[in-house]
C-alpha cells in the first residue's frame, strides 16, 4: 500500500448550525485527533448538496439543548445512516436525557455523548465507536431511574388513617415488582444526591474507584467517600452488593396488565 493512502487523515463531518460553537468543537478534535481533517456543515442538506467527495471517517452531531435540537438531531442521524451506511454517526448534546439518547440510538447513531463528560473520555469515546462500538452513558439510565422513582413516590404511611397502617415489610412485599424491586428501594434511590446516582451507575459496570474517578472528574478519596455514603442509604454490607441494586434499578419496568 503506497505511503500516502497509509497515511491519509481521518474525515470527520460536524453537523451544527451555530459557527461558533461547531468551530470550537473541531478545533478541539483537531487538537485531540492527531492528523485529522475536519469539515463544518450547518445541517445535514449542506453536507449532502457539497459536491465535494468526502470519505467520512464518522460524523459528529450537535444536538441543542431544546426541542427543536432534540427533533432535529434524530431526522438528521435518520437521514444520514441511509446515506452513510457504514459511517459511525455520534451526538453531541448538552441534554442529559436518556429517553433521546434512547432514541437517537434506535434510528442508527452509535453514541450518544453529553458535553459534560471530561474530553479526555469523549476522545475514548469516538475511538471506541469508530472501532465498532456502541456508547450510551449509564448515569443517564440511572438518573433517569432515580427521577421516575420521585415521581412515583408512595405517601408517607405515617399520614395514613391510624386503621389502614400495616408493617413496613408487607406494604414492601405487595409491592414489590416483577424484578424484585421494592418500595423501600425505589424511595432510598429517589434520595440519592445526582453525583451519588454517578458514583453507583459506575459501580454497577463493575468500575474501580480509580476509573470511576477519572469518568466523573474528581478525586479517588471523594469517590470512597461517595461509596461510603452510598453503601449507608443501600445499607449494603459491600460495593457489590450495592452494584446489584444498581442493576435491579436498572431494569426495564414491567408492562402494566390490562
Amino acid at each position: 500500500m503506497p505511503d500516502s493512502q497509509a497515511a491519509r487523515p481521518e474525515q470527520i463531518v460536524v453537523i451544527d448550525a451555530r459557527p461558533f460553537v461547531a468551530k470550537s468543537v473541531a478545533c478541539w478534535l483537531q487538537r485531540a485527533r492527531s492528523a485529522c481533517e475536519v469539515s463544518i456543515f450547518a445541517d445535514t442538506d449542506m453536507l449532502l448538496r457539497d459536491t465535494k467527495p468526502i470519505d467520512v471517517s464518522f460524523v459528529l452531531i450537535y444536538a441543542r439543548g431544546d426541542c427543536r435540537g432534540r427533533q432535529s438531531a434524530c431526522e438528521a442521524v435518520e437521514l444520514l445512516t441511509k446515506v452513510f451506511r457504514e459511517t459511525p454517526i455520534a451526538v453531541l448534546a448538552d441534554e442529559e436525557d436518556a429517553g433521546v439518547a434512547v432514541e437517537v440510538l434506535r434510528r442508527g447513531a452509535r453514541a450518544y455523548v453529553p458535553t459534560s463528560l471530561d474530553p479526555g473520555l469523549v476522545s475514548g469515546v469516538l475511538d471506541f465507536v469508530v472501532a465498532g462500538g456502541t456508547y450510551l452513558p449509564a448515569t443517564l439510565l440511572i438518573n433517569d431511574r432515580v427521577a421516575r422513582a420521585c415521581r412515583a413516590r408512595p405517601p408517607d404511611p405515617a399520614n395514613a388513617p391510624a386503621g389502614s397502617r400495616e408493617p413496613a415489610r408487607v406494604q414492601d412485599a405487595r409491592t414489590a415488582d416483577a424484578h424484585g424491586r421494592t418500595v423501600a428501594e425505589e424511595s432510598v434511590l429517589s434520595k440519592l444526591t445526582p453525583r451519588e446516582a454517578q458514583v453507583l451507575a459506575c459501580l454497577s459496570q463493575g468500575n474501580p474507584n480509580k476509573l470511576i474517578a477519572y469518568e466523573l472528574g474528581m478525586r479517588e478519596n471523594t469517590v470512597k467517600v461517595h461509596i461510603h455514603r452510598l453503601m449507608k442509604k443501600l445499607r449494603a454490607s459491600n460495593r457489590t452488593e450495592a452494584a446489584l441494586l444498581a442493576d435491579r434499578a436498572l431494569m426495564p419496568q414491567p408492562a402494566a396488565k390490562q
